[in-house]
């Protein structure tokens, strides 16, 4: 034989010895290797043997040290189950240990093992590997509250309720519901607490604990003591192969079996259960229950049955997947409703529980707005069945271009701002196009004729309108209202033109100041904050108490926002303002004038700086304090604040401290409290309509100036600035005294 064969011949022989096929996961091969102490043993456990065989089962029995003891050869296992009735072997025979027996079990065989008073250590190592320490040999469990009536005066022979028993049927069958207790002669057992794969089936009462009944005190602390003390443990493998440990061998036995059980003087029951516990039990560990399998996984969309290359995000699905559950030689339908299907990316983000009809689950749910490599994931781990682990990995791609939404609701307050920008766009796009102004009765070949002949873009300017209009003058094309409309529009642009209210081509008597709508022009609004200041120039002292009076009374009756307010009249100078005079005048246009000087105009003087500023002061606290109150202090009028600065030449240093004291207060009183404040400031300047000093009361703040400056003795310029800072004249107007006095 050459050196090639020798060393083929070995390495087919360690092949043979380390590689191993894995054994089926179901009981449906039911090769029983039965190790047994000696030949009595099958003859004194005859009956649970004969059930063996009536279940089908091919049982093989051996010594425990038989030299040719071997459960794998040319790397199959001969055996699915292994039965251990040798709980005192110290060594296996043949090829047989307790690593070979964790490897059978790796492979997922299935092993019974029972124990006794004296423990091998073949058994106990392998025990170990398997998380299970029994008690040390010559012990027994003991207990002295629950024995049997045949006991020896041990109280060894145990009575287990079956209240100590699991509650899992597919483990102990109808043991617990038939209620007989069961005998038990044998040594106790514990477990590691941390593993997860133990299951407790049998524990003893809480009186029991296990020691060696030979010694009459005990000398050492229990090995285990009550509930601690386990009579039947299980273990179910990661890979599902199944491990039982019981206690005592006798469990087994024909006399047990048969044997009638009563605990003192109570009530005698004919016959144990431990025959239907030790079968029930055999059932499970060979994998006979207990054993769930999953098969044809489907997943589609919901509206197409074929499952697709890839998913969408947002899409309906529905994904279906058979159980059965194999029951003694058969599969059959798994009853379940529990089972859980979880869509996982790294972590769940669906989680649903699966509807069951007939043993065909199925789940339906939308999935996620992320996209990702996902996983349909079935992690089914209940006490008695079989770990089931499904997983299904699919693509979830995002929507393509063509298939977000056109229009998203949480947008629409962006559509509409961009539509009502592109509409105000188009609208003066085309209001420039047509050359139009702000006339609705206007056709467009009249605007294109003003715009033409008089570059007429904007409406009045100036508070004009047309008195002595013709209503002779007809035109075939345009109605009245449109003609008289076009001569108002050419009126007020000339007089924009030419920078003066004069009209070169028509008749002064032909228009006039339209004096309402210089009184309902909104110069006051419904706003808490508006704030007007009214500035007089150079009005002289004779005109000026008649002037001051006709506007007082006008800005009361014309404008509604001011007929249930408060004034606050402060008078600095007698020449321009008699009290008298306003009295006797209010009683031409002011139906209740004693109502409106009590409750409405509140009157004082005040002639010096000082005198001014203490009152200022006050007014604003005592209006402060009633803040509360509807209808509070709202205007303050001072005919001539000029004039009290006016006496000091030059401004000292306390002047100037007046001044600025009194500036802050008005803009205080403007802004922090929302009153409207009316001021007279009176110039002594001798150059008149200089634009150039509008700018000169921005030391008070306003919404709205109103400038009022003498032309001649009869007439009077009034120019309406809007804005702060810009000072832009919206409207401008001549007026004729002896026409605004008629109120």
């Amino acid at each position: 034989m050459n050196i090639a064969t020798v060393v083929f011949s070995i390495l087919l022989a360690v092949t043979a010895l380390t590689v191993t096929s894995s054994l089926n996961i179901e009981g449906s091969s039911k090769r029983v290797l039965v190790l047994l102490d000696n030949l009595a043993i099958r003859e004194s456990h005859s009956f649970y043997f004969k059930l063996l065989k009536d279940r089908g089962f091919d049982i093989t029995y051996k010594s425990s040290d038989d030299s040719t003891l071997q459960i794998v050869k040319y790397g199959e296992y001969l055996y699915d189950n292994i039965i251990i009735f040798a709980p005192g072997t110290k060594e296996f025979g043949g090829r047989l240990d307790a690593e070979t027996l964790a490897q059978f079990v790796d492979a997922g065989g299935n092993v019974l093992v029972t124990g006794s008073n004296v423990i091998g250590d073949a058994i106990r190592e392998f025990a170990g590997e398997c998380g299970i320490e029994f008690a040390d040999d010559k012990s027994a469990v003991i207990d002295h509250l629950n024995f049997d009536s045949n006991d020896n005066g041990q109280h060894t022979l145990v009575v287990a309720n079956t209240d100590n028993l699991i509650n899992s049927e597919l483990i102990v069958g109808k043991a617990k519901q038939v209620g007989a207790p069961f005998l038990f002669r044998g040594i106790g057992m514990s477990v590691d607490q941390e593993n997860p794969l133990l299951i407790d089936v049998l524990t003893a009462s809480s009186s029991a604990y296990t020691a060696n009944p030979d010694q009459q005190t005990l000398t050492d602390y229990p090995s285990t003591v009550g509930k601690r003390t386990l009579l039947v443990s299980v273990l179910q493998a990661r890979n599902n192969a199944r491990v039982g440990f019981v206690g005592s061998l006798e469990f087994f036995s024909n006399d047990f079996f048969e044997a009638s059980v009563q605990i003192g003087n109570s009530k005698k029951h004919p016959r144990s259960g431990n025959e239907e516990l030790a079968l029930a039990l055999t059932d499970w560990v060979f994998k006979q229950r207990g054993v769930l399998r999953s098969r044809n996984i489907h997943h589609h969309l919901l509206k197409d049955k074929s499952t697709p290359r890839f998913y969408t995000i947002k899409e309906d699905i529905i994904f279906s997947i058979l159980f059965d559950e194999f029951v003694h030689g058969k599969w059959i339908p798994f009853n379940g409703t529990d089972v859980q299907l979880e869509f996982i990316r790294i972590d769940p983000f669906v989680r649903v529980t699966m509807k069951n009809t007939g043993g065909k689950l199925e789940s339906h749910f939308i999935i996620p707005d992320i996209y990702g490599i996902y996983k349909f994931v079935i992690d089914y781990n209940r006490v008695g069945y079989t770990h089931l682990y499904s997983e299904t990995q699919v693509s979830v791609h995002p929507l393509r271009h063509t298939e977000y939404e056109r229009f998203i609701a949480s947008a629409y307050p962006y559509y509409i701002s961009t539509f009502s920008m592109m509409a105000v766009v188009v609208f003066y796009s085309m209001s420039i196009l047509l050359k139009t102004i702000s006339c609705p009765c206007l056709p467009k070949h009249i605007l294109d004729y003003l715009f033409t002949t008089y570059q007429i873009t904007t409406t009045n300017d100036y508070l004009l309108k047309y008195d002595d209009f013709d209503e002779e003058i007809t035109n075939p094309c345009l109605s009245h209202s449109q003609m008289k409309c076009i001569y108002s529009c050419i009126i007020a642009q000339t007089a924009c033109l030419n920078g003066t209210c004069q009209i070169s081509f028509l008749p002064q008597s032909s228009y006039s100041v339209d004096f309402e709508q210089i009184d309902q022009y909104q110069l006051f609004s419904d706003k808490d904050d508006s704030h007007v200041m009214f500035l007089f120039e150079n009005l002289k002292p004779e005109i000026c108490n008649d002037f001051f009076h006709t506007f007082l009374i006008r800005l009361c009756l014309k404008n509604n926002f001011l007929k249930m307010k408060k004034f606050k009249f402060i008078n600095t100078n007698n020449l321009l303002f008699n009290l008298k005079m306003f009295y006797e005048k209010c009683k031409q246009y002011i139906p209740n004038r004693n109502d409106f000087f009590q409750n409405q105009m509140f009157y004082s003087e005040c002639f010096t700086l000082e005198s001014l500023l203490a009152e200022v002061q006050s007014s604003y606290q005592n209006n402060s304090v009633d803040d509360h109150q509807d209808n509070n202090l709202n205007i303050l009028i001072i005919n001539d604040l000029y004039s009290l600065f006016s006496q000091h030449i030059g401004l000292t240093i306390e002047i100037q401290t007046y001044a600025t004291y009194l500036t802050t207060l008005f803009n205080t009183i403007a802004q922090d409290n929302s009153m409207l404040m009316l001021t007279g400031l009176f110039t002594s300047k001798n150059n008149q309509n200089d634009e150039q000093d509008d700018d000169k009361f921005n030391w008070i703040k306003a919404n709205v100036k109103v400038s009022f400056q003498p032309i001649d003795d009869n007439k009077i310029k009034i120019k309406v600035l809007r804005g702060q800072v810009d000072g832009t004249i919206n409207k401008e107007t001549v007026i004729d005294l002896t026409k605004w006095k008629n109120i």
